[in-house]
């Protein structure tokens, strides 16, 4: 069988599991092969163009404990906006990520960040040491397999997942794929030596179209003993985005990072 029939058959028997009536035991189809698997799992970041959502960050550390709303649209290839709320709705802190640039308002000091988006990432204390590409997963909800994730050290089926080894860099990655949704469900990231860097945990919802959607994402770095949450509330697939832009005041104190 093809791999573009073998592909369509899946997705055709896991809609067909998601709307029967009783939920039955689900087990993995052993027959495709890791390339169709990161094919699937990739189809869905693939097709989305643009992305909004809103929701809820929890973040936690041995210091402190927060929580605050979202507000989050991403429009591709490389424009991410999010608004950070606190209560009753007062907005916080502004950012807009592209592949080249940032720029982020923080209101409580009425201070503007701008410059290179991967140190921009790095700057912040609890995500420091993050690949800047793992971070915009995470807020997007939609892990997927990147470039480098292509050929497999080893590669093993079990009842309820598909689980991926990869070496790359300085890092061995180990990706869990949920077989019911065909989505990355778990992500382990160690040093060659074994040591455990962060994990990721990613949870989605099936709606009505028969399509899944993310419901929560979750970065933990065990060294810090420290996490961050995204619950999403309402995302919407595609809607019409124009150009992503944050406001921010004339008098705010303006701070570069390169």
């Amino acid at each position: 069988m093809r791999t573009g029939k073998k592909i369509f058959f899946g997705f055709i028997a896991a809609l067909l599991v998601g709307c029967s009536a009783e939920k039955e035991t689900f087990t993995a189809d052993r027959s495709f092969s890791p390339t169709e698997i990161i094919l699937m799992v990739n189809a869905l970041p693939a097709s989305i163009q643009t992305f909004s959502a809103v929701g809820s960050v929890n973040v936690e550390t041995p210091q402190m404990s927060q929580s605050a709303g979202f507000d989050l649209a991403v429009k591709k290839p490389d424009s991410l906006r999010i608004i950070v709320e606190g209560p009753f709705g007062i907005t916080v802190a502004r950012a807009l990520f592209t592949q080249h640039h940032f720029v982020a308002y923080n209101a409580l000091n009425n201070t503007l960040y701008t410059g290179d988006p991967d140190k921009g990432m790095k700057s912040l204390p609890f995500v420091s040491g993050i690949e800047p590409g793992v971070i915009i997963d995470a807020i997007s909800g939609v892990r997927r397999f990147n470039d480098s994730f292509s050929i497999p050290d080893s590669f093993a089926v079990t009842n309820d997942a598909y689980i991926f080894r990869f070496t790359n860099g300085l890092y061995v990655t180990k990706i869990s794929v949920d077989a019911r949704s065909m989505r990355i469900a778990k992500v382990q990231t160690f040093t060659y030596d074994k040591t455990l860097m962060w994990e990721e945990f990613y949870s989605y919802v099936q709606g009505n179209d028969g399509l899944w959607q993310p419901a929560a994402s979750k970065i933990f770095v065990p060294e810090r003993l420290t996490s961050i949450e995204f619950l999403f509330d309402e995302v919407t697939i595609n809607p019409s985005l124009t150009s992503l832009s944050i406001a921010y005041p004339d008098d705010a104190e303006q701070i570069l990072i390169n």
